[in-house]
Protein backbone atom coordinates (compact mmCIF):
# COMPACT_ATOMS: atom_id res chain seq x y z
CA UNK A 1 0.00 0.00 0.00
CA UNK A 2 0.93 3.51 0.03
CA UNK A 3 4.32 4.88 2.00
CA UNK A 4 3.94 7.46 4.51
CA UNK A 5 3.90 10.86 3.86
CA UNK A 6 4.37 13.71 5.78
CA UNK A 7 2.45 15.73 3.59
CA UNK A 8 -0.31 13.47 3.27
CA UNK A 9 -3.62 14.15 4.58
CA UNK A 10 -4.94 12.23 7.60
CA UNK A 11 -7.51 11.60 9.75
CA UNK A 12 -8.79 12.70 13.44
CA UNK A 13 -6.83 9.87 14.51
CA UNK A 14 -4.02 10.31 12.54
CA UNK A 15 -3.92 7.61 9.99
CA UNK A 16 -2.65 8.67 6.61
CA UNK A 17 -6.15 9.15 4.42
CA UNK A 18 -5.43 6.85 1.10
CA UNK A 19 -4.65 8.19 -2.07
CA UNK A 20 -7.26 6.48 -4.18
CA UNK A 21 -4.74 7.36 -7.12
CA UNK A 22 -2.46 4.98 -6.19
CA UNK A 23 -0.13 3.53 -8.16
CA UNK A 24 -0.97 5.23 -11.10
CA UNK A 25 0.74 2.67 -13.68
CA UNK A 26 -2.58 0.50 -12.25
CA UNK A 27 -5.11 3.05 -13.29
CA UNK A 28 -8.27 2.33 -15.35
CA UNK A 29 -9.07 3.60 -18.59
CA UNK A 30 -10.35 6.98 -17.81
CA UNK A 31 -14.28 6.64 -18.78
CA UNK A 32 -14.35 3.91 -15.60
CA UNK A 33 -11.26 4.88 -13.77
CA UNK A 34 -14.08 6.45 -10.78
CA UNK A 35 -14.98 3.05 -9.75
CA UNK A 36 -11.55 2.26 -8.68
CA UNK A 37 -11.12 5.40 -6.99
CA UNK A 38 -14.43 5.14 -5.41
CA UNK A 39 -13.27 1.54 -4.11
CA UNK A 40 -9.78 3.08 -2.83
CA UNK A 41 -11.35 5.29 -0.75
CA UNK A 42 -10.42 3.54 2.50
CA UNK A 43 -7.69 1.78 3.51
CA UNK A 44 -8.96 -1.41 4.86
CA UNK A 45 -4.96 -2.18 6.61
CA UNK A 46 -5.00 1.16 8.48
CA UNK A 47 -9.03 1.70 8.87
CA UNK A 48 -8.58 4.81 7.34
CA UNK A 49 -11.71 5.59 5.30
CA UNK A 50 -12.68 9.20 3.38
CA UNK A 51 -16.38 8.07 4.06
CA UNK A 52 -15.81 7.62 7.78
CA UNK A 53 -17.97 10.82 7.92
CA UNK A 54 -20.74 12.93 6.07
CA UNK A 55 -17.67 15.87 5.65
CA UNK A 56 -15.38 13.50 4.73
CA UNK A 57 -17.32 11.97 1.79
CA UNK A 58 -18.94 15.08 0.71
CA UNK A 59 -15.27 16.74 0.56
CA UNK A 60 -14.13 13.49 -1.56
CA UNK A 61 -17.25 13.76 -4.28
CA UNK A 62 -16.37 17.39 -4.16
CA UNK A 63 -13.03 16.97 -5.21
CA UNK A 64 -13.58 14.06 -8.50
CA UNK A 65 -15.98 16.91 -9.63
CA UNK A 66 -18.69 14.06 -9.13
CA UNK A 67 -21.52 16.68 -7.36
CA UNK A 68 -21.91 19.65 -6.48
CA UNK A 69 -21.96 21.60 -3.03
CA UNK A 70 -25.73 22.42 -3.09
CA UNK A 71 -26.58 18.67 -2.82
CA UNK A 72 -28.11 16.59 -0.02
CA UNK A 73 -26.02 14.09 1.75
CA UNK A 74 -27.55 12.53 5.16
CA UNK A 75 -25.99 9.96 6.94
CA UNK A 76 -28.62 7.07 5.48
CA UNK A 77 -26.57 8.01 1.82
CA UNK A 78 -23.30 7.74 3.49
CA UNK A 79 -23.81 4.58 5.08
CA UNK A 80 -25.50 3.06 1.54
CA UNK A 81 -22.52 4.39 -0.64
CA UNK A 82 -19.93 2.74 1.98
CA UNK A 83 -21.88 -0.31 1.33
CA UNK A 84 -22.08 -0.22 -2.21
CA UNK A 85 -18.09 0.02 -1.83
CA UNK A 86 -17.89 -2.86 0.07
CA UNK A 87 -19.91 -5.13 -2.89
CA UNK A 88 -17.52 -3.22 -5.48
CA UNK A 89 -14.52 -4.15 -4.20
CA UNK A 90 -16.00 -7.72 -3.28
CA UNK A 91 -16.76 -7.84 -6.93
CA UNK A 92 -13.22 -6.69 -7.70
CA UNK A 93 -11.65 -9.63 -5.68
CA UNK A 94 -14.23 -12.02 -7.83
CA UNK A 95 -12.50 -11.10 -10.91
CA UNK A 96 -9.38 -12.87 -9.84
CA UNK A 97 -11.59 -16.08 -10.89
CA UNK A 98 -13.54 -16.70 -14.27
CA UNK A 99 -16.19 -18.38 -12.45
CA UNK A 100 -17.09 -16.59 -10.16
CA UNK A 101 -18.88 -13.03 -9.75
CA UNK A 102 -22.42 -13.86 -10.26
CA UNK A 103 -23.28 -13.78 -6.64
CA UNK A 104 -21.60 -10.22 -6.33
CA UNK A 105 -23.61 -8.95 -9.43
CA UNK A 106 -26.75 -9.79 -7.52
CA UNK A 107 -25.46 -8.17 -4.33
CA UNK A 108 -24.60 -4.88 -6.39
CA UNK A 109 -28.41 -5.05 -7.80
CA UNK A 110 -30.51 -3.13 -5.12
CA UNK A 111 -27.83 -0.15 -5.97
CA UNK A 112 -28.47 0.01 -9.40
CA UNK A 113 -32.39 -0.84 -9.63
CA UNK A 114 -33.07 3.24 -9.25
CA UNK A 115 -30.12 4.56 -10.73
CA UNK A 116 -31.02 7.27 -12.86
CA UNK A 117 -29.54 8.24 -16.11
CA UNK A 118 -30.29 10.12 -18.88
CA UNK A 119 -29.20 9.87 -23.03
CA UNK A 120 -27.56 12.72 -24.62
CA UNK A 121 -26.16 12.24 -28.13
CA UNK A 122 -22.27 13.85 -28.27
CA UNK A 123 -20.48 14.36 -31.32
CA UNK A 124 -22.89 11.82 -33.38
CA UNK A 125 -22.93 9.31 -30.19
CA UNK A 126 -25.41 8.05 -27.73
CA UNK A 127 -23.80 9.12 -24.34
CA UNK A 128 -25.32 8.03 -20.67
CA UNK A 129 -25.07 10.46 -18.32
CA UNK A 130 -25.89 10.18 -14.27
CA UNK A 131 -28.79 12.08 -13.20
CA UNK A 132 -29.44 11.40 -9.73
CA UNK A 133 -31.16 14.58 -7.46
CA UNK A 134 -28.99 13.88 -4.57
CA UNK A 135 -25.59 13.23 -4.05
CA UNK A 136 -25.96 9.41 -3.24
CA UNK A 137 -28.22 9.09 -6.78
CA UNK A 138 -25.74 11.06 -8.62
CA UNK A 139 -23.07 8.92 -7.71
CA UNK A 140 -25.00 5.66 -8.15
CA UNK A 141 -25.27 6.93 -11.35
CA UNK A 142 -21.95 7.36 -12.50
CA UNK A 143 -20.88 4.45 -10.96
CA UNK A 144 -23.39 2.53 -13.20
CA UNK A 145 -22.31 4.99 -16.49
CA UNK A 146 -18.77 3.76 -15.87
CA UNK A 147 -19.56 0.04 -15.13
CA UNK A 148 -21.57 -0.32 -18.49
CA UNK A 149 -18.50 1.52 -20.39
CA UNK A 150 -16.11 -1.37 -18.44
CA UNK A 151 -18.45 -3.75 -19.63
CA UNK A 152 -19.11 -2.29 -23.21
CA UNK A 153 -15.42 -2.89 -23.80
CA UNK A 154 -14.78 -6.05 -22.33
CA UNK A 155 -12.84 -4.76 -19.71
CA UNK A 156 -14.63 -5.15 -16.66
CA UNK A 157 -12.90 -8.04 -15.45
CA UNK A 158 -10.01 -6.32 -15.18
CA UNK A 159 -10.91 -4.06 -12.50
CA UNK A 160 -9.43 -6.32 -9.51
CA UNK A 161 -8.84 -5.98 -5.74
CA UNK A 162 -5.52 -7.24 -3.95
CA UNK A 163 -6.03 -10.33 -2.08
CA UNK A 164 -3.63 -9.18 0.70
CA UNK A 165 -5.32 -5.73 1.20
CA UNK A 166 -7.87 -5.22 -0.98
CA UNK A 167 -6.55 -2.44 -2.42
CA UNK A 168 -8.67 -2.05 -6.40
CA UNK A 169 -6.38 -1.96 -9.21
CA UNK A 170 -6.40 -2.37 -13.32
CA UNK A 171 -5.20 -5.05 -14.75
CA UNK A 172 -2.76 -4.04 -17.87
CA UNK A 173 -1.25 -7.46 -18.39
CA UNK A 174 -1.57 -9.18 -21.59
CA UNK A 175 -3.59 -12.30 -20.36
CA UNK A 176 -5.33 -11.09 -17.48
CA UNK A 177 -3.11 -12.78 -14.71
CA UNK A 178 -2.70 -9.56 -12.65
CA UNK A 179 -2.82 -10.55 -8.80
CA UNK A 180 -1.07 -7.61 -6.70
CA UNK A 181 -2.22 -3.98 -6.03
CA UNK A 182 1.96 -3.54 -6.73
CA UNK A 183 4.85 -5.98 -6.78
CA UNK A 184 7.08 -3.80 -4.62
CA UNK A 185 4.11 -4.03 -2.14
CA UNK A 186 1.95 -6.91 -1.54
CA UNK A 187 3.41 -8.77 -4.11
CA UNK A 188 6.48 -8.89 -2.47
CA UNK A 189 5.12 -9.41 0.71
CA UNK A 190 3.21 -12.72 -0.62
CA UNK A 191 6.90 -13.74 -2.17
CA UNK A 192 8.75 -13.30 1.19
CA UNK A 193 5.99 -15.14 2.72
CA UNK A 194 6.04 -17.95 0.27
CA UNK A 195 9.57 -18.43 0.22
CA UNK A 196 9.89 -18.67 3.95
CA UNK A 197 7.21 -21.17 3.82
CA UNK A 198 9.17 -23.48 1.56
CA UNK A 199 12.34 -23.12 4.07
CA UNK A 200 10.52 -24.05 7.05
CA UNK A 201 9.14 -27.42 5.05
CA UNK A 202 10.96 -30.30 6.18
CA UNK A 203 13.62 -31.79 3.37
CA UNK A 204 12.04 -35.13 1.88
Amino acid sequence: MVGDMADHPRDARGRQLPDCTWPAAKAAPKEFDVLRRFCNTCNHESGADRFETIDGTRSWLIEWSLIDGSLPLVESDRRQLVEAREHLRGHALAHHDDGAGSTFALALDPFFTDAEITLEVIDGQLTARPAGHDAAGLLIGHLAVAIMAAQRSQRWRRLKSCPSCGWVFYDHSKNRSGRWCSMSACGGRAKVAAFRERQQRPTP
